[in-house]
Parts: structure tokens; sequence; C-alpha cells
């Protein structure tokens, strides 16, 4: 599912039905890796109840399977294909991307969401300040509103829960959740910081 969802997002980068449900998120961030990302904020508590392990829970979410995926996406729909392969059908792009464009598919990825990095010399693959910027961004945003789009409560209760009610309570560690914020910010950092970790890894390559 992650490499036909990038695939469309690529493709339909300001058309995506999410891009309208999630206010301020970009398509291909949302539908791929802030999606992924994100959504170990946003489910981490509320599915452990802050007794699971966050480094575990990520692995499970957005470990390597799912990331290569969703890079894959984005190569197979950008990739520089040779002269007579207009009327390929896709079955035949896909096959061209694995055996030799593969390579690239970080990169591919990060065109597509905007996210500059270093090309040549000794700082080679990191990426720009502003491109860690968006990333904060669009993680954070995705983890607040998917934790208040998943609750089966209704997103009101969630948003501001009764003393009452445990199961949106955050433990004594976390302040009062604001806006479906249940998670703590050095969890957000964690897991930020290991998404950029990763692309930065692959940038080097």
């Amino acid at each position: 599912n992650h490499v036909w969802v990038g695939i469309d997002v690529a493709n339909y980068p300001t058309t995506n039905l999410l891009v309208r449900v999630f206010g301020g998120l970009k398509g291909p961030a949302v539908a791929t890796w802030a999606g992924d990302v994100g959504s170990v904020l946003g489910e981490f508590y509320y599915k452990t109840q802050g007794e699971g392990d966050i480094a575990r829970y990520y692995e499970i979410m957005s470990g390597d399977d799912d990331m290569y995926s969703n890079a894959d996406g984005y190569g197979i729909a950008l990739q520089k294909l040779p002269s007579g392969s207009r009327n390929w059908k896709l079955s035949k792009r896909i096959e061209y991307y694995y055996q030799n464009n593969i390579n690239k598919r970080v990169t591919y990825m990060c065109d597509a969401a905007g996210l500059n990095f270093k090309k040549r010399g000794r700082k080679k693959g990191q990426l720009t300040w502003n491109a860690k910027r968006k990333i904060r961004s669009q993680i954070r945003r995705f983890a607040k509103l998917w934790r208040i789009h998943q609750c089966p409560h209704g997103w009101k209760k969630c948003v501001v829960p009764t003393s009452k009610d445990p199961l949106h309570q955050p433990p004594a560690t976390r302040r009062k959740p604001r806006i479906g914020k249940t998670y703590l910010k050095s969890e957000r950092e964690y897991v930020t910081n290991r998404f950029i970790k990763w692309v930065e890894e692959h940038l080097k390559k």
C-alpha cells in the first residue's frame, strides 16, 4: 500500500484527500513519511497507555520496510527514464526502477517533499535547517490530529478530557493534553530525530 500511495501522491501532490482532511499538512508528507512517523506519537499513549517502548513502537510503525516503500513510490513515479519510455506501462516503470534507480529512493522522496540537502562535499547528505524545520512541523501536525481522528469517543472528549475519563488522561509525567497531544516533548524529539538520522544516512550513500 505504501508504494501505491507514494505513486499516487507523487503524480497528484495537491489533490490528495488527506491534505483536505488535515489542514496545514502537505500531500507528499502526510501520505507517507509524516503519516508514518506522526502516527507513532498519535497512537503510542492511546494504544499502550504510556507503558510501551516507543523505540519498539517506532520500529513497528515506521521501520525500514515502511520507509523504503514510501520512498519507492516517489521513485517509481519521478525517476528519470530512458528515451522511448513514454508509453511504458506501470509494470515496466516499476521493473526499471528496481533494476536501475533504487539507490536514489530517498533522494526522490526528499525532492518530492521539498526537503533540500547538501549534495556534495564533506557535508553531503545533511538536510538543511529549513528541511529539518519542515520535517518537525509536518510530524507534529500529523501526530496531534491523528490522535483526535482515531479517538472512538469523539473529538471533543479527546481534546478536552474529563477527570473521570482515564482513557484520555495523561500519566503524571505529561501535562494536560491540548489539541489531542498526549505525548512528551522528548518522545516527539526522539521519533523526529530518528527519522532525520535515517534520511541523512541514506542520502550520504
